[in-house]
C-alpha cells in the first residue's frame, strides 16, 4: 500500500498493512530534493518551507529505491501547499501508481495540498491500480474539479470498499451532486468517511450527499456543523430506514435540544440502524433526556414498545464501558447511566420480544418508591392484557453471572428492586392505582353480568 502522509502512523494495524509499493522500472524524470532555503527565498514561513523539502526528499528517496517503503512524515505544521516547482515530483508518484501490479492495495494521501493540475495527472494512475480496496484523500484541500476526479475513480474502482475525504471542504452542490451520484452507482463502497467537510453549512449540500449514500453502511458525517437548518433533511434520511445503513456518526456536530424531536421520531421508525452517535453535539442534560425517548419512551406502555430496539444510541464520549463482574456491582448500587443500559439492551443479537419486556419492567419499576410499581403507565392498557402485565411485574428475574453478559446469550442489567422478593403487593398496588373504570369497561361497551337461564341437569352416573 501507498501511504504519503504527513504524520507517522502510531497504529499497528496501519503498520502492518503498508506493505512497498513498487514502480515501474522504466526509466522517469529525477526529481531531485529542495533545500528549505529556497523555498524560504521565495517568501515561505519556516516550517513551511522544511515541510515542502521533507516532501522532495521523501519522493526523492522512494525513487532512488524504487519503491514507497515508509510514510512521509514530519514535525510541526504538517500541510505541504502545491507549488510548480513540485509538479516533477507528482509525476515520480504518478510513475508509481502506474506501475503498481499487486492487488487489494490501499492509497492514503494526506495533509497535501491537491490542486486540479495534480488531480489530473494521478487520476489515471490510480485508477489503474488493480484491485484498490481503500482510498484515503485527507485535508488535500480539493476544489471542484479535484471532486469529479474522485468521482472517476469511483466509476472505474468498482472493488473499492472504503473512501474517506476528511477535512476537504464540500462548498458547492454541483460537486456534491457529481460524487453523490457516483457513490450511489457503485457496486461495493459500504463505508464513506466524511468528516470535517463542512456540508452542514449548505442544507442542499447535505441533502445532494445524503441522496446517494442509501446503499452505504457506515456514514461518517463528525464535525460537519450540522445543526437545526439540517436536521430535517437528517431526519428525512434517518426514517426512510434505509435497509444497508447501520451506522450513522454524527459526533461534533451542532445539533441542539430543539432538534431533539424530528430525530427521535426518525428513529422510531427505523429498524435497520444499529449505531447512531450523536455525542458532542450541544445537546443539554434535558436534550439527552428527550433523546433517550427514542430507544425507551416510558411516556406510557404502548410507547415503550413503539421505541426503537435495535439501535445503540450514544450520547456520551464513554460511551458504553461497563462490562462483566465490573457491570454487577455497579447496577446492584444503581451507578450504571441509564443510557449505558439501553445501549447494552438494544445491542444484544436477542428477539426483539426479550428486549420489549425488560423494557417494560423497567418503566414499570422506574420510580421513586422501588418497592412499588409505576401504574401511570398502564392507564392505556386494554383489559385482557392485564393478566401479562401482571404477569410480567411478579416475574424474579435470577442475578446470576449468566445474565452479566458472561458467556451469556442475553445480559440483562439488573437494578436493586430486581433482588427483592415479590409478592402480591405489587398486584394489589396496580389494581388499586391503576383507573378502575376501565375495568368495567371493554370495548367500548359495559361488561353486564350474564342472564340466568335453565341449565341441563347433569346425568348421574351412578344411578346410571
Amino acid at each position: 500500500s501507498v501511504k504519503m502522509n504527513n504524520e507517522t502512523s502510531n497504529s499497528h494495524a496501519d503498520q502492518t498493512n503498508d506493505r512497498p509499493l513498487r514502480r515501474s522500472t522504466r526509466s522517469t524524470r529525477t526529481a531531485r530534493p529542495i533545500d528549505p532555503s529556497y523555498w524560504q527565498s521565495i517568501g515561505y514561513d519556516r516550517t513551511t518551507a522544511m515541510n515542502m523539502a521533507n516532501f522532495t526528499h521523501f519522493v526523492y528517496a522512494c525513487q532512488q529505491k524504487r519503491e514507497f517503503s515508509a510514510p512521509f512524515h514530519h514535525h510541526g505544521d504538517r500541510f505541504v501547499p502545491f507549488h510548480e516547482q513540485l509538479l516533477p515530483h507528482w509525476r515520480i508518484f504518478m510513475k508509481t501508481l502506474e506501475g503498481e501490479k499487486d492487488e487489494g492495495d490501499n492509497l492514503s494521501i494526506s495533509k497535501v495540498q491537491m490542486p486540479r493540475q495534480v488531480m489530473q495527472m494521478i487520476c489515471p494512475a490510480i485508477i489503474s491500480m488493480p484491485g484498490l480496496y481503500r482510498l484515503e484523500l485527507e485535508f488535500n484541500k480539493l476544489d471542484h474539479d479535484g471532486f469529479a476526479s474522485v468521482a472517476e475513480i469511483l466509476r472505474h474502482q468498482l472493488a473499492l470498499s472504503i473512501l474517506a475525504l476528511p477535512e476537504n471542504e464540500i462548498e458547492s452542490v454541483e460537486s456534491a451532486r457529481i460524487l453523490s451520484s457516483a457513490i450511489a452507482e457503485h457496486p461495493s463502497l459500504e463505508k464513506l468517511r466524511l468528516n470535517d467537510c463542512g456540508i452542514g453549512k449548505n442544507v442542499e449540500v447535505l441533502a445532494a450527499l445524503l441522496h446517494g449514500c442509501e446503499n452505504i453502511r457506515l456514514l461518517d458525517l463528525r464535525r460537519n456543523h450540522i445543526d437545526s437548518k439540517g436536521v430535517n433533511t437528517l431526519a428525512n434520511f434517518i426514517a426512510e430506514n434505509h435497509e444497508k445503513v447501520d451506522t450513522l456518526d454524527l459526533e461534533g456536530n451542532s445539533l441542539a435540544d430543539d432538534d431533539v424531536p424530528p430525530l427521535v421520531a426518525a428513529v422510531k421508525k427505523n429498524t435497520n440502524l444499529t449505531v447512531l452517535d450523536v455525542t458532542e453535539n450541544d445537546l443539554t442534560e434535558n436534550g439527552r433526556v428527550e433523546m433517550m425517548k427514542a430507544v425507551f419512551d416510558t411516556t406510557s406502555v404502548n410507547t415503550v414498545v413503539e421505541s426503537n430496539h435495535d439501535c445503540r444510541l450514544v450520547l456520551s464520549s464513554s460511551g458504553n464501558n461497563h462490562a462483566g463482574p465490573m457491570l454487577f456491582f455497579l447496577v446492584m448500587r444503581d451507578e450504571v447511566p441509564f443510557e449505558d443500559i439501553m445501549q447494552t439492551v438494544n445491542g444484544m443479537h436477542e428477539p426483539r420480544e426479550a428486549k420489549i419486556e425488560y423494557k417494560v419492567l423497567q418503566a414499570l419499576h422506574h420510580t421513586s418508591d422501588d418497592e412499588m410499581v409505576n401504574v401511570q403507565y398502564l392507564n392505556d392498557i386494554p383489559v385482557k392484557c392485564m393478566p401479562r402485565v401482571l404477569e410480567i411485574v411478579q416475574k424474579k428475574m435470577d442475578i446470576g453471572e449468566h445474565m452479566l453478559g458472561i458467556g451469556a446469550p442475553f445480559f440483562i442489567p439488573a437494578r436493586s428492586w430486581m433482588t427483592t422478593p415479590l409478592d402480591l403487593s405489587r398486584v394489589f398496588h396496580i389494581v388499586k392505582g391503576w383507573e378502575m373504570p376501565l375495568l368495567f369497561d371493554y370495548g367500548g361497551s359495559s361488561i353486564r353480568p350474564k342472564k340466568k337461564g335453565r341449565g341441563k341437569r347433569k346425568r348421574n352416573n351412578a344411578k346410571g
